[in-house]
């Protein structure tokens, strides 16, 4: 529901407000206009002036003031379905902690926008969000997080015209985290493919600067050079006189780290251009380069003398990332008066970052568990219901059938164990097929094609060597999955060590309760039917459910063990199809139960009772 202006009060809010100058008169003027708006009953007057309230919050970068009116006007709005104002004020809200480097908040407000983007299915929002919740990602060092939002949002976009702004921005985000992780050969590729998209000459310019600084990088100063010079040539230095003094300033940079003296030059200019802008980002960083080149010429006093002016600079503008860079530059020159300051600052800084990296790792499992919780709610208010229908029916059925039953129990009885003694039979045959298939695709398929290479080709000893080696470790991986398993006292460990062995860097794996079984109690054939059910479960997660979470709570009630295996994977509508028959066969041998629920993308759980 889009809100509409409001009525009651256009000429008090008007006229009390677009008045005011002062940052006083302001906030008073606009306290004026949400009294009469409360006191007329007019909620869309009120919303409208909580909305100026944040937006001047934001502006004059008030947090204090910012947290009390977006929470007034967030919760207005919602009152109101107003789900534009609702996605406005966290995006604002995100901007707002964006640019004071608070990580944390943007990511949260940015994530809880797309919630809204999400339901929408709004797609130029989505990307947007996704862009800059990776950004945010990689700026908390969370790099792996980063680079699977940026292909979660890939995924999403046809690749077309429309798209191709959208398509830049993504590669280019994959290059840098790349970069970051010093991988420049992938991040050179996503940079070039990102330039395939781009069709706008200053996205162009600055993807090859991209290109050019990962070459820097890498140690390859000839092509970075000659990017850099080709840059030049393009870019309008009356036009685009930033982008032209960049590129003067990354020739020089480049052309110092090969003591070439033609680099003063580039840098001089560079360094003119940006304080005839007055662009304080970039006379820093010419300041900068020009200590390093004098640095690296050996005349001492310059490079003293541009690192002074570098320093006063970011202290003026307090850019914290430069402060760090400079101060390391001034002790290497023998100001050794700044080491306090240097690592007073980078303890600061790095502490500052780790910590918003633990809360958005802590925020996002919390957030996870909650709407898994709330799923599961669900999910067991609909069983709740069906199951109400069904033991209806079920009174009646029994009360017609209770004589049969009785009659029938010994025939029943007898019938079961044979059925039991049956399926366990099968579960034994069907895992001997399955090694016996393994061994056939996996090891004498390999052995036969090897015998082949060495008796009629000639094979390179280190090529077959290797192809050894790897037939060595398939047999070994198919020798542990069905090998003896450890049932004495530490059983414990071995079933931490088989869990362990699944984790991966996108799934959060999380057990409670096994410190607190008595496992000693436990017969082997017990111990052994856990171990093999637990590997199933994980190695079918692994394998087909693109499960983020796993949870396993184990819990000891009287003589029973309970297990419960729960995923946020894509579930599925085939049970019986699943894989998972064996599973069922081993509990059941040992009087045990298996219960499943899942559905498909609605996770999956299973409860066993040993």
């Amino acid at each position: 529901m889009q809100a509409q202006e409001g009525i009651s009060t256009p000429a008090v809010f008007d006229q009390s407000w677009r008045k005011a100058h002062t940052a006083e008169e302001i906030q008073q003027a606009l306290q004026t206009v949400v009294a009469e708006a409360k006191e007329q009953h007019d909620s869309l007057t009120l919303q409208r002036a909580y909305r100026y309230q944040f937006h001047y919050a934001t502006k004059q970068s008030f947090p204090d003031v910012l947290e009390a009116s977006f929470s007034q006007y967030y919760q207005l709005s919602e009152s109101l379905q107003d789900t534009s104002a609702l996605q406005y004020a966290l995006r604002r809200k995100a901007r707002f902690y964006y640019d004071q480097n608070n990580y944390f908040e943007a990511l949260k407000a940015f994530e809880q926008e797309l919630v809204f983007a999400n339901a929408r299915q709004e797609l130029k929002d989505q990307v947007y969000l996704y862009r800059y919740i990776a950004s945010l990602q990689s700026k908390l060092g969370l790099y792996f997080e980063s680079e699977a939002t940026v292909l979660q949002a890939l995924r999403m976009l046809p690749e077309n015209e429309a798209t191709y702004e959208s398509l830049t921005g993504l590669y280019n985000q994959l290059g840098i985290i790349y970069k970051e992780r010093d991988q420049f050969e992938e991040a050179r590729s996503y940079y070039e493919k990102s330039r395939s998209f781009s069709t706008k000459p200053d996205h162009l310019q600055t993807i090859q600067n991209n290109v050019a600084n990962v070459y820097v990088e890498a140690g390859n100063y000839p092509k970075a050079i000659s990017l850099f010079e080709d840059l030049l040539s393009r870019i309008d230095s009356i036009a685009d006189t930033k982008d032209y003094a960049r590129a003067l300033d990354n020739l020089g940079k480049t052309l110092t780290l090969q003591h070439d003296a033609h680099a003063l030059s580039y840098l001089q200019r560079g360094l003119d251009l940006r304080t005839q802008l007055n662009y304080a980002t970039g006379i820093y960083s010419s300041y900068y380069h020009l200590a390093i080149y004098y640095q690296t010429f050996g005349q001492h006093s310059k490079a003293l003398y541009y690192a002074s002016q570098a320093l006063a600079i970011a202290e003026t503008h307090a850019f914290q990332e430069e402060l760090l860079e400079i101060y390391q530059l001034l002790i290497s020159l023998g100001a050794t008066e700044y080491a306090t300051d240097y690592l007073r600052m980078k303890d600061s800084i790095d502490h500052a970052i780790q910590l918003q990296a633990e809360k958005y790792v802590a925020y996002k499992y919390n957030y996870r568990k909650e709407h898994q919780l709330a799923e599961a709610n669900h999910l067991k208010y609909q069983q709740s219901e069906l199951e109400r229908q069904v033991a209806t029916q079920h009174t009646i059925i029994w009360q017609l059938v209770a004589g049969i039953t009785l009659l029938l129990f010994a025939g029943g009885l007898w019938l079961y164990r044979n059925y039991r003694k049956r399926k366990a039979q099968q579960a034994i045959y069907a895992t001997e097929t399955r090694i016996g298939k393994q061994i056939h695709d996996e090891i004498a398929n390999d052995i036969y094609q090897t015998m082949q290479k060495v008796t009629y080709s000639v094979v390179d000893q280190d090529q077959l060597l290797t192809q050894l080696d790897g037939i060595y470790q398939r047999s070994r991986n198919i020798s542990k999955a069905h090998s003896s398993i450890v049932t004495d006292g530490h059983f414990q460990e071995a079933l931490q060590d088989l869990l362990h062995s699944y984790q991966a860097p996108e799934l959060i794996l999380v057990s409670t309760g096994m410190t607190t079984i008595a496992w000693e109690e436990l017969s082997e054939a017990r111990k052994i039917c856990l171990y093999r059910v637990l590997q199933e479960f994980m190695t079918n997660m692994r394998k087909h459910s693109k499960a983020t979470l796993v949870k396993l709570s184990f819990t000891m009630k009287g003589k029973k063990l309970y297990v419960t295996y729960t995923d946020n994977g894509v579930g599925t509508d085939t049970l019986s199809k699943s894989g998972l028959q064996h599973a069922e066969n081993r509990i059941r041998a040992l009087n045990g139960s298996l219960t499943f629920t899942t559905a498909k993308d609605k996770g999956f759980q299973a409860t066993m009772i040993l």
